[in-house]
């Protein structure tokens, strides 16, 4: 039985926990108070003033808004100290046992219990009993689990409760109340409380964000906001988007601005294209692990953009960056699908412009022609052959809205997979968002389950992905961390640019190299122990961006290619994979493989014209492919009842249900996978149909 894993607060009495939640519920208790001071001063005044009827209805309506406002304040601060209190009941007694559990795991390892035997002279030695060690072992193990599981138990709940009690005071003020509206309603003694625990603005931060002026150049900004606290400055630049947008808009970084940023820059190194080419993921976590907390916080509030998607800095300084830049997201998407929803459809613009081009040209064929090439451009075909934008304002509109909705999931909706293990720096009920850019077509990478799960899945799409299509991919990972919550968490990384069309793009080796590169280096910046089974599932042309960063050396125990492009675009088939990491430590990886009979993605995989000449790879469906690697069979779809092929197969593979999306289950989860077996495939071949009712099935084997 493995130790359970002990986290510092789990070794605690719960005494400071004890004292927030009692500080709290005081505040709760003032701010009662001041409902009822309130209520008792508009009485007196009506009835001083001999207001009667209406009028006394009047006063009393006008007590209504305060009286609500710090009623649900009062209640958000009784809920947050109960829930508290709650946990600290249970820290008070199971702390100090798993202290005293540890301690005698400690002893008993240092001092084990020994065995007389004798030695092969006839005389008696004393050696370590092993058997009795691991028994002794197996049963603190088995009394330290029930206590930790308890305190997890417990501190979830008190999270979920935290997690409503935060929402409802988000909604406390409603957006665009002014201050002095407020002001005038709330009693000078509540209106205080608002400010002190940051509802509202403080009258200095009130001054403060009129200075800032949309377009002040972030450097700016960082000087004027120098002087709200950094306890403050996260729900400051919640109540001034146009403070926010700066910071968010904010890609380039350089030296000299502050000393923090300088040290982690250099740590950094150069930037790329999409933030950050982080040349060393160990000097990165190396210089952030050097800042106090305080000191990561405000890098992460100043810095969004830099902090949110560098491998390397740790999880939950990552996810708040994140979080404040899809809020920023959303509110520009939300622009831009209003400039949408109010220009010309595609068949107006394309009679628009028709109308135009025979007016300069003065021929009703060459519009004809014009309007025929719009026409495939906006097509599925056109998009196959090259990704033309501005030419199809439907689909632009169609994706704005795709992104509006991911953008609000990821900051309204509750994490799709439960969320256990230490993630005690982040909220219950935010997502686990580890890497986001909205420009271009985007980057995303999202953790689904247990942060602690001993399997980790990173899945990564293919052609045509980007941040509008990414939910679907994201929907099923999350899928399969929930089915498998004890054992299993995913990830849906789209921490690169993919092609966004065949012929344009996917010949273009950069996608690959720079996506594998991408990809080694965010796999290394989890910072995921040696124990822990971690596979790469790339689907597409996401497969030749797991095969690139498999060559590079990416430190993963499993490896599956489904219908993928090949190893690499640039990659030849007689790869020599590395017995090591890329920073030297031992690597083994078991490589999977699985393309239905019919997927056009063999021409890729067959052939080398799409890499100038250099193979791609061969064989990867159930023909040919590498000795040592093991080729999955793709078996029915997902309905059951016909066999995966042709050309719809292409998908086909990555749908839930089907023999193929069971292999990936299997792969990611050490669980079962159903290998290729010719003898049970009669009816392979070119030959033969591929929905042969007659298929027999093949049988499943376990994960090694």
């Amino acid at each position: 039985m493995s130790a359970p894993v002990v986290t510092a607060w789990m070794r605690q009495d719960g005494s400071d926990v004890r004292r927030l939640g009692e500080e709290l519920a005081s505040l709760a208790t003032t701010l009662d108070r001041s409902e009822r001071e309130l209520a008792t001063t508009l009485g007196a005044a009506a009835t001083a003033l001999g207001w009667e009827g209406t009028m006394t209805g009047r006063a009393d309506a006008a007590s209504v808004p305060t009286g609500s406002l710090t009623g649900r304040f009062a209640d958000a601060c009784r809920a947050a100290g109960a829930a508290l209190q709650t946990l600290a009941a249970t820290m008070s007694w199971r702390g100090p046992v798993v202290v005293q559990l540890l301690a005698e795991q400690e002893a008993l390892l240092a001092d084990p219990p020994r065995m007389t035997v004798r030695d092969d002279l006839g005389g008696e030695v004393r050696v370590v009993d092993h058997a009795a060690r691991t028994r002794l072992l197996d049963d603190l193990h088995s009394r330290l689990r029930e206590h930790i599981d308890a305190l997890a138990q417990k501190d979830r709940a008190c999270r979920d409760a935290l997690a409503h009690v935060v929402e409802d005071l988000g909604r406390l003020v409603p957006p665009g109340t002014s201050p002095g509206f407020l002001r005038s309603l709330a009693p000078s003694g509540a209106y205080g409380l608002f400010q002190d625990t940051g509802v509202v603005d403080t009258d200095a931060e009130e001054a403060l964000a009129r200075r800032i002026r949309p377009g002040t150049p972030a450097q700016e900004v960082r000087r004027l906001i120098a002087e709200v606290p950094v306890g403050r400055l996260d729900e400051f630049l919640a109540r001034h988007p146009h403070v926010a947008a700066v910071l968010a808009e904010d890609w380039d970084h350089a030296t000299g601005e502050d000393p923090l940023l300088d040290a982690l820059l250099e740590a950094v190194g150069p930037p790329g294209e999409h933030g950050p080419q982080v040349s060393s993921v160990g000097a990165v976590r190396r210089a952030w692990l050097q800042l106090t907390a305080e000191e990561r916080a405000r890098l992460r509030l100043l810095y969004p953009t830099l902090v949110g998607s560098t491998d390397g800095i740790a999880i939950e300084d990552r996810v708040l960056a994140n979080r404040a830049l899809v809020r920023h997201a959303l509110l520009r998407e939300l622009a831009v699908e209003h400039r949408l929803n109010s220009g010309p459809t595609t068949a107006e613009l394309t009679r628009q412009e028709g109308a135009r081009y025979e007016d300069a040209t003065g021929s009703a064929l060459g519009a004809f022609g014009h309007w025929l090439a719009r026409q495939f451009l906006a097509s599925d075909a056109g998009l196959f052959v090259h990704d033309a934008p501005g030419v199809d304002p439907d689909r632009e509109l169609a994706e704005s809205r795709a992104r509006i909705d991911l953008y609000r999931s990821l900051l309204l909706d509750a994490p799709p997979a439960p969320r256990l293990g230490d993630t005690s720096g982040i909220p219950a009920h935010l997502r686990l968002l580890l890497v986001f850019d909205p420009r271009g077509d985007g980057r995303y990478a999202e953790w689904h389950g247990r942060v602690d799960a001993p399997n980790v899945g990173i899945l990564v799409p293919g052609t045509y992905s980007e941040m509008a299509s990414i939910q679907d991919y994201s929907t099923e990972a999350a899928r399969i961390a929930r089915d498998h919550a004890a054992t299993t968490a995913t990830v849906s990384w789209l921490g690169t640019d993919l092609p966004s069309s065949i012929v344009s793009d996917a010949s273009r080796r950069s996608f690959s190299e720079s996506g594998g590169t991408h990809l080694l280096r965010f796999v290394e910046g989890l910072g995921l122990a040696p124990e822990r089974d971690v596979s790469l599932v790339g689907h597409s042309a996401g497969g030749a961006v797991v095969g690139y960063a498999d060559v590079l050396g990416v430190d993963v125990d499993r490896v599956l290619h489904v219908a993928s492009a090949g190893t690499g675009l640039g990659l030849s088939a007689g790869l020599d994979y590395r017995s090591t990491t890329w920073d030297g430590d031992a690597r083994e990886v078991v490589r999977y493989t699985q393309t239905a009979p019919g997927d056009p993605i063999a021409v890729s995989q067959d052939s080398g014209w799409l890499t100038d000449g250099t193979p791609l790879g061969h064989g990867w469906g159930h023909e040919d492919t590498f000795a040592d690697w093991v080729v999955l069979d793709t078996g029915r779809t997902e309905d059951g009842q016909q066999i995966a092929g042709g050309t719809q197969a292409h998908t086909q593979v990555f749908s839930p249900g089907s023999t193929a999306w069971d292999n990936v289950v299997g792969v990611i989860t050490g669980g079962q996978v159903t290998p290729y077996d010719p003898e049970w495939h009669w009816w392979h071949g070119r030959r033969s149909p591929y929905h042969d009712s007659a298929y027999p099935g093949t049988p499943t084997v376990e994960v090694p």
